[in-house]
């Protein structure tokens, strides 16, 4: 510029007019570079703003907003902040803090951003509502706070959210307490008893007197008296009672799915068949039917002759045979599950009959059952279905024994055992009108004290007898008074 002046021929007021000029140029220049760090310092803005004498700012600042960043000086920087002069900056980005809050920028001014656009720093805190919380202190006692804000029920181990969370036979009450389901007992809902009512509405008495192996048939009789000889014979299944006909018969025994029931007056009734009476055509005459096989194919039973020997019969397909041991009368009580096994006495004298086949010549063997000193005498009352065990009772008191195949007897306490479950590790019976069980792990105690030990309080009940046990040794029936009524039952252990 100074070059400019040197070389160009102007008159005195023209050389006065641009020196004039320069000077106000030079110091309009210097006032601008006070502001010290303009190139250097970045805005987050996208524009580079332009200046009002449209002359492109080089300066290196940058803008991301949708101002142009309009100054009154003429540098057209889009500064953000309020600086010195008059350039304010009206930032509408999406990033509305350009630092932190109380900083002091490079122009002097302090940062007053309360920043609350999208990108806010501030953490929002929740307000609990009706329908709403925030944290488990929010909700009631067995609940918590969800990520949703909803309060949840806390199952817990005195507190119930839903049937599932009480096992298995229970369910959740309103209370949140796990209640066991209709017919179900115990802390854990794991015993089952069942009183197994009535044939008719006239009816005030019924006995349970035995049990399938598979625990689902349940054979007895129920009448409008005490009395067994006006009752009918029943059988009782999937939560029905059906009754079998006959007065006065008795059911004894069950085989193992229920199909096939014998009794008294040696009736033997058959699924899908109904009752019948098994009848000599000789001079015999059968007293009653005792025991049926598993599958239902043998029975045995007391059989008397017109000379008043008393014996048993084995009754095979619609023929039987006689079962004698002469000179002495003899009677059978009770056969293995595969109807080979025999047990019985003669005059007090247990003994065990073998034979090697179903036919009815088939041969057979008698083996004496072994008998203390004193007492010298044994009635045995029942044998397991493998054979291996046999129950009764020894001398003319109630001390209950067992025989483990040829082995002496073992005493198993005071009681007449009535059934024995497989593979005798199960006996029941009574004493002195009192349900007792006998198993290989407890000893004997009385039904009532088998469920007092399991918490079942049962309002109303006196256990009388134990008749009949499944092949598990879980599932047991029986009779006792129930109120003002003699009433049949089912138990089943867990």
């Amino acid at each position: 510029m100074l070059q400019y002046f040197s070389t160009n021929a102007v008159g005195k007021r023209n050389k006065l007019r641009y020196l004039t000029f320069f000077v106000m140029l030079l110091t309009i220049t210097a006032g601008c570079n006070q502001i010290t760090g303009l190139d250097d310092f970045t805005f987050d803005e996208s524009d580079t703003g332009t200046g009002k004498d449209n002359k492109n700012s080089t300066d290196n600042v940058q803008t991301t907003g949708t101002d142009t960043g309009s100054s009154t000086d003429s540098g057209g920087g889009g500064d953000t902040g309020t600086v010195e002069d008059t350039g304010t900056v009206g930032d509408t980005g999406t990033v509305g803090d350009t630092g932190t809050v109380g900083d002091t920028d490079t122009y002097g001014n302090t940062n007053t951003d309360t920043n609350t656009d999208s990108a806010s720093d501030t953490t929002p805190v929740c307000t609990p509502t009706v329908d709403r919380c925030c944290e488990n202190s929010n909700c009631g006692d067995n609940q918590f706070c969800d990520a949703s804000g909803s309060c949840q029920c806390l199952a817990s181990e005195d507190h119930c959210c839903e049937d599932a969370d009480c096992g298995d036979n229970a369910y959740c009450a309103a209370n949140a307490e796990c209640r066991c389901d209709f017919d179900y007992y115990g802390a854990d809902c794991n015993y089952y008893f069942k009183a197994l009512g009535f044939a008719s509405l006239n009816d005030d008495t019924s006995e349970a007197t035995a049990i399938s192996a598979d625990g689902q048939v349940v054979v007895g009789w129920t009448s409008y008296t005490d009395d067994a000889a006006t009752g009918t014979a029943v059988r009782w299944k999937d939560g029905t009672i059906e009754e079998l006909g006959g007065t006065g018969a008795i059911p004894n025994d069950v085989n193992a799915d229920g199909s096939v029931i014998i009794g008294s007056r040696a009736f033997l009734w058959i699924d899908g068949q109904g009752m019948t009476q098994l009848e000599s055509d000789a001079l015999e005459h059968f007293s009653s039917a005792l025991a049926v096989s598993a599958p239902g194919d043998v029975v045995i039973g007391g059989l008397i002759d017109d000379d008043q020997t008393s014996g048993g019969f084995r009754w095979i397909g619609d023929d039987y045979a006689s079962i004698l041991i002469p000179p002495d009368s003899c009677t059978v009580t009770d056969m293995s599950g595969d109807g080979l096994i025999v047990v019985g006495h003669s005059n007090k004298s247990p003994f065990r009959m073998t034979f090697d086949s179903k036919a009815l010549d088939a041969n057979k063997t008698i083996s004496w059952l072994p008998l203390p000193t004193d007492p010298n005498k044994g009635i045995p009352s029942c044998i397991s279905d493998d054979g291996r065990v046999i129950a009764g009772i020894l001398g003319d008191a109630s001390d209950a024994y067992i025989w483990v195949l040829s082995d002496p007897p073992v005493s198993i306490g005071k009681f007449v055992p009535d059934d024995i479950n497989a593979n005798g590790s199960v006996i029941v019976g009574a004493q002195n009108s009192e349900a007792m069980v006998w198993d290989s792990t407890n000893g004997l105690q009385s039904l009532q004290t088998l469920l007092n030990d399991a918490e079942i309080s049962l309002p109303g009940w006196t256990f009388e007898a134990a008749t009949g046990v499944s092949a598990d040794g879980k599932h047991i029936v029986g009779y006792g008074q129930n109120g003002s009524r003699k009433e049949g039952f089912i138990l089943i252990l867990p």
